[in-house]
């Protein structure tokens, strides 16, 4: 099954990996650990039903969003890829708790 909380965790964590190896670290990383951040506290407090269509969509672009940044921490030439799919794993958490 899904978890999404785990997966915004991890998509932080290696954010932040990748934010602590680069210098200085990109505004793109930064503005999007900031939001991850925001949407964690969200989903906490947000009654989510975990079966719904959005919460898998959030859910799987969430695990894709983790692997990639966990492939850029050791090759940041990966960093712009890696930017695109947590964009889009952001997009589809704010769907979701639109949807509350």
């Amino acid at each position: 099954m899904a978890n999404l909380g785990r997966d915004l965790r991890d998509t932080i964590r290696n954010l932040e990996n990748i934010r602590d190896k680069q210098k200085p670290p990109g505004k793109e990383i930064l503005a999007q650990i900031d939001t991850l951040y925001g949407q964690q506290i969200e989903l906490v407090n947000a009654a989510i039903n975990n079966a719904t269509v959005e919460y898998a969509a959030a859910a799987k672009a969430m695990k894709k969003a983790a692997a990639q940044a966990k492939k850029a921490i050791d090759d940041l030439t990966k960093v712009e890829e890696t930017t695109a799919t947590v964009a889009n794993a952001i997009k589809k958490v704010a769907n979701l708790l639109a949807a509350v």
